[in-house]
Formats: C-alpha cells, structure tokens, sequence
C-alpha cells in the first residue's frame, strides 16, 4: 500500500482505473480518502468501455469530485460507446473465425486484402462519429440522464433529503429500506432503487451494445421535501424540451389495485436558466411528462433542479431534446 514514506518527489500524482463498476461516491471511496491522506492528486487514467448512461455518471462523478480524467478508448472497430467507430471490413468474419477455431484459415490474399482494408477503414477521417458518446462523458445537451446520476457535490448543493423522522412528524409517507431497497448511493440519502421489486445489486457488465433492461435499471424515488439536481453542459445557445419519464407512487400502487385513487403529486423543475415549471402526476403508470419547452440562452454549465412539493415520484430518466425531435 503506498503511504506517505513511499513519496519519492514532491510532484506526483496517484492514478486508477474504473470499468465495469458502480459509478457512485462509494466506488471511488478509496481514491478520495488516499487523496486526502497524502495530499495528492487523483487521476483517473484509463476508463470507460460501457453504456452511455454508465458514461453520465461516471465521467460527471469525477468532474464533481475535481478528478482529472481519460477516456479509454476513442476509437474501436465497429463500436456504439467509443467517440469514433471503425468501419468493419469486408469479410472480418473470417478472420475471427479463424482466430476462434471456428472457420478455416483465409489464403494470404484474402487475409492481406481484408487487413488492408482495416487499415484504411482506422484512419480518423474513415471513421463514423458518434456525437452522443462524448455528450454522455461531457453531460452536454443533448442528453437522456438516467434519474439515478444527479450531481456528486454533497447534500445541500446535488441534493436535499428529509430524513424518515421528519416525515413520520410531518405525516409523510417514510420510505424505509424495506420498503424501498437503496441499492445504488447509499449513503446521500436519496432514495435509489431498482426499477421493478427485485433483491440484488446493480449490474454494471453489460457488453458495450446492451442497454439496461427494466429488471436492470434504476429509478430515484423522491418524497415531499426531496429535490435532485442534475449538472449539464450547454455548448451553444439553443431550444430544448425536456422529458421526464416518471410515476406517482401511492399506497393503492404498492397493493396492486388501481380503485380509489385520488392522491396527485407535485414537482417543480427548474433551473438559473429555465424557467419555473410545475407539474401534477396523477398516474401510477409510467408517462413520459413534457416539463415544456425552453431556450437556453447562454453556453456554459448549468443545474437541473426536480422538487417534490407534494406525494410520492418515482423517476426513471430526464432527457433534453432539439426542438421539432
């Protein structure tokens, strides 16, 4: 373990790198508390090689966290989560084939013919970019946001919860562990779940071209008094609707019944650039909300803000879209 006695110079730097795992405070834990031990930066070197919702939260965590960062890999043949993808030559198969066992050995023509053409296809201007990775890595609109990847700057600043006490006192509906399974971000407060009733833990090793199915994905359940905030990155004045795809939560809800429901939950969203946007949810399915439309009006970063005023939300993702999209 390097310690403080094993600092042979007075300008170094400690390095790690993160695939595959849980893009939240507790995973980088660790790294923050060596840093504050030796009072050395963090760097993290090598990361990345997964969805583009994992690439949101992860790459803003450490922005949050003021960790510098690279972005492994930019460029892969055939790729959905690198910036560039190669183009797949003609008859790539057989090549893997043959490395597999799975297919006879090509001549040297055609293995010579194919490799050629991979050569040519990985040169950066025969590459196909792919403009919403670095907008997952950078948090730049236009972006969908999984719910569960709100900001990392602590309580107060990224978000604000009350405590199952103070709504026990208020009459408020407390969402205990047992009710509602914190499984991601344990320690904010928040409350993050899994999407559908299920035990386990998040699975972060997916392959790069699968998406999180509903038994996968998370979701952030918010109480009256709970709000979330979400950093983004504006690269150029523009006009936005934003979606929220989300539900009401009642005690009928939990049971399974839908008879007798009248309860109606209240949020705000807003932002120091978006105007002031309230809206009702009265049904327990999952809807996609329009929170309206809105011009950002200058470039720069700015924080999305989601206040429950009222009831119970569950939010499974928010999303930025061009106008007329």
């Amino acid at each position: 373990m390097f310690t403080a006695e094993d600092m042979f110079d007075d300008n170094l730097l400690l390095q790690f790198h993160k695939y595959w795992s849980s893009p939240d405070q507790e995973g980088i834990a660790p790294y923050l508390e060596k840093r504050e031990m030796l009072n050395m930066p963090i760097y993290m070197g090598e990361g990345g090689e997964n969805s583009l919702g994992w690439y949101a939260g992860a790459f803003g965590l450490y922005e949050d966290h003021h960790i510098s960062w690279n972005f492994w890999t930019w460029k892969k043949l055939d790729t959905v989560n690198s910036p560039c993808s190669i183009r797949r030559p003609h008859h790539w198969d057989l090549i893997l084939n043959c490395v597999d066992g799975s297919g006879e050995k090509p001549d040297q023509a055609a293995s010579a013919a194919i490799l050629n053409e991979y050569l040519d296809n990985i040169l950066l201007g025969n590459c196909d970019y792919l403009p919403g990775v670095l907008r997952a890595v950078q948090r730049k609109l236009p972006l969908r946001m999984p719910a569960e990847h709100y900001g990392h700057r602590g309580q107060n600043i990224s978000w604000g919860a009350t405590a199952d006490s103070e709504r026990e006192q208020a009459g408020l509906q407390a969402l205990t562990s047992k009710e509602q399974p914190n499984v991601f971000r344990p320690d904010d407060g928040i409350h993050v779940g899994f999407l559908m009733a299920q035990d386990g833990t998040p699975n972060y090793h997916l392959k790069p071209e699968e998406e999180w199915n509903e038994e996968h994905r998370l979701c952030v359940t918010l109480t009256a008094g709970d709000w979330v905030a979400y950093p983004f990155l504006c690269e150029s004045p523009a006009a936005y609707t934003l979606q929220i795809k989300l539900r009401a939560l009642t005690e009928s809800a939990d049971k399974g019944t839908h008879e007798g429901i009248d309860e109606i939950a209240e949020l705000v969203v807003h932002t120091d650039r978006y105007r002031h946007q309230t809206i009702n949810v009265s049904s327990q399915d999952w809807s996609i909300i329009s929170a309206g439309q809105q011009t950002i009006s200058s470039s720069g970063e700015f924080d999305l803000k989601i206040e429950v005023i009222s009831g119970t939300i569950v939010i499974d993702w928010l999303e930025w879209l061009p106008v007329g999209q």
